[in-house]
């Protein structure tokens, strides 16, 4: 099986076909982005993390397991652990920011309303599904899965056949408005203000300038972020953009 992003998937694709391989054994997944991060950016966070802290063993960016200690860690090879590091959350907002995408991700060929993917299945977290199937409601961390072609409808219902077993619960959804709660499936991620300026500052700056310039946080994204969590909290994030999304169409 190979999963990531559709453009990474499409790139899967374009050398099975170049090299005439066959995809008998291949299961291919996509996942439902919003946009992929420069990796020269990166990299260089990654140095800035070893000047500071010392050889790295692992990072992780999402920590449900010791949530209370902070979202992100380093695992260093000494054996410390370092929690929400300002390196790391820096990193991330200019990811949440949408500064640190490739150019090539506001304009993603992959996000349209054919749902025209490149992989046998479609996954990514169904954001509105306690709006749009009853069975989940109050249940966390529900994934939604699309089959895209008949191997990807295959492999589904033998997983589908063996979830009593494995005490998962598949649902259908049958409610159209899940592509409402799930916008990163058909709209393009708009270019942030400052884009352009940002990565020039990279290309010219130091990245002891570049990462003191812009570390620190505005007004505008502590507000939005409270907003976001505590509108998240209350169950409400969701249902508002799909009253915004409606209201669209």
């Amino acid at each position: 099986m190979f999963a990531g992003t559709p453009c990474q998937v499409a790139v899967i694709n374009s050398l099975i076909k170049k090299e005439r391989c066959s995809t008998n054994l291949l299961l291919t997944v996509d996942l439902i982005c919003h946009g992929t991060p420069k990796s020269e950016l990166w990299m260089n966070y990654v140095q800035l993390i070893k000047e500071k802290y010392g050889k790295v063993k692992r990072i992780c960016f999402r920590n449900n397991e010791h949530r209370e200690k902070g979202r992100t860690f380093i695992e260093l090879e000494d054996g410390r652990i370092v929690y929400d590091p300002i390196e790391m959350s820096t990193y991330m907002r200019f990811f949440s920011t949408c500064m640190s995408l490739y150019n090539g991700c506001f304009n993603c060929k992959f996000r349209n309303s054919e749902l025209n993917r490149p992989a046998d299945l479609t996954i990514g977290d169904f954001w509105g599904v306690q709006d749009v199937i009853s069975d989940f409601k109050g249940v966390k961390d529900v994934s939604l899965v699309i089959p895209n072609t008949r191997k990807g409808q295959h492999i589904f219902e033998l997983i589908e056949k063996r979830s009593t077993e494995k005490k998962a619960l598949i649902r259908e959804c049958k409610d159209e408005r899940y592509k409402v709660f799930n916008p990163h499936l058909f709209e393009q991620t708009p270019i942030p203000n400052g884009y352009d300026l940002f990565w020039k500052d990279y290309k010219e700056l130091p990245i002891e300038e570049f990462d003191k310039k812009y570390s620190e946080v505005s007004l505008k994204y502590k507000t939005k972020r409270w907003l976001s969590d505590t509108l998240g909290k209350m169950g409400l994030k969701y249902k508002i953009k799909g009253v915004i999304g409606h209201l669209k169409k």
